[in-house]
């Protein structure tokens, strides 16, 4: 339908049939919230910018709040396996932790390397042996 083909009358009419719709909105939202609420769209508008256009800064945490958070992690690590926690670290100092060395592997045995090969002979020996009498 197009607005500039109406009447006067009907676009008068029209009017008044919007009055009457608002009125009875905001009684309707009077029974139901006990007060009058705006416009509906008021509720779906986006939030506020701040006035600079810019977010706001993260705080930068103090060398003393990550030794906190760091202890408190390491409580919290050692409570989980079950062990005491270690409070050594004052909250003032800042270490890393030290590296534990790495573990060596284990070595066999001379005997067991050994039989290791002493088997694995006797494995291709058996497959040389097999391929042999299918050709």
């Amino acid at each position: 339908m197009d607005i500039t083909n109406l009447t006067p009358e009907q676009l008068r009419a029209a009017a008044d049939l919007k009055e009457q719709i608002d009125g009875l909105q905001n009684e309707l939202n009077e029974l139901l919230v006990g007060e009058v609420a705006g416009p509906t769209q008021a509720a779906i508008e986006a939030p506020e910018k701040p006035e600079n256009g810019r977010r706001k800064k993260r705080k930068k945490i103090s060398a003393e709040g990550r030794a906190n958070i760091a202890a408190a992690q390491r409580a919290r690590w050692a409570a989980r396996r079950r062990e005491a926690p270690s409070l050594e670290v004052p909250a003032t100092e800042v270490e890393k932790p030290a590296k534990q060395p790495k573990k060596t592997k284990k070595q066999m045995r001379e005997a067991k390397l050994a039989a290791l090969a002493k088997a694995r002979a006797a494995r291709w020996a058996k497959h040389k042996a097999a391929r042999q009498t299918k050709v």
